[in-house]
C-alpha cells in the first residue's frame, strides 16, 4: 500500500488527504466498513462485502440490492426511492455502476452517489451523501475525488468473515 494511506481491510486501502475526510466511528451500522466526514454536509462510506462475480454477483444485480435494502432500512418500499441518475463508470480500470437516489429519513430528504464494484471474490459500494432531494454538481465533483483515493486490491482474497457465528446448534 502506498505511504499515508490508510488500510480498511487487505483489499482496500484509503488514501485521501487526512485534514479533508475525517474517519469517524462507524459502531452504529456494523456493515459499513469505514465512514468519513468531508464537511457538515458531506459524509461518505464504504460497505465491502464477501461476494462477487465467481458467486455470480453482478453490478445490474447489486444496484437493485441497493436500492431495496436502502428502501427497507428507512422503512419505505423501493419504488419511493427516487433514482435521480444512474450510469457506467471506471474507477482505476475497474467497471463500476453509479447510482443516484434521494430518500426521506428522519423527516429530512438525503441524495446518495453509491458507485458499486464488483470483482472476482468480493464488492466495495463506494458512497457519498448529503442533505436535500438534487444531486448537485459539487456532490458530483467531491464524490469522483473520493473515488480517486482508493486503492484496492482486485484479486485479493476475501475478508475474513469475522460476524460469522458457530454453527454447532444447525447441525443438530
Amino acid at each position: 500500500k502506498s505511504p499515508g494511506c490508510r488500510v480498511l481491510t487487505k483489499n482496500l486501502s484509503f488514501c485521501a488527504p487526512a485534514n479533508r475526510w475525517k474517519q469517524m466511528n462507524q459502531s452504529q451500522n456494523s456493515e459499513v466498513t469505514a465512514f468519513f466526514r468531508y464537511s457538515d454536509n458531506l459524509y461518505a462510506m464504504v460497505i465491502e462485502e464477501n461476494l462477487g462475480k465467481k458467486a455470480g454477483v453482478t453490478n445490474e444485480a447489486m444496484v437493485a440490492a441497493v436500492l431495496q435494502s436502502t428502501a427497507n432500512a428507512v422503512g419505505i418500499s423501493k419504488e419511493e426511492v427516487i433514482v435521480v441518475d444512474s450510469d457506467q463508470v471506471e474507477v482505476k480500470g475497474h467497471a463500476a455502476s453509479n447510482i443516484a437516489y434521494t430518500l426521506p429519513l428522519n423527516g429530512l430528504n438525503y441524495t446518495y452517489l453509491n458507485t458499486i464494484i464488483v470483482f472476482d471474490n468480493w464488492t466495495v459500494q463506494l458512497l457519498s451523501y448529503t442533505l436535500g432531494k438534487e444531486l448537485k454538481e459539487e456532490h458530483k465533483s467531491i464524490h469522483k475525488a473520493y473515488l480517486s483515493y482508493f486503492e484496492f486490491t482486485s484479486e485479493a482474497e476475501p475478508k475474513e468473515d469475522t460476524d460469522q457465528k458457530d454453527d454447532t446448534e444447525l447441525q443438530e
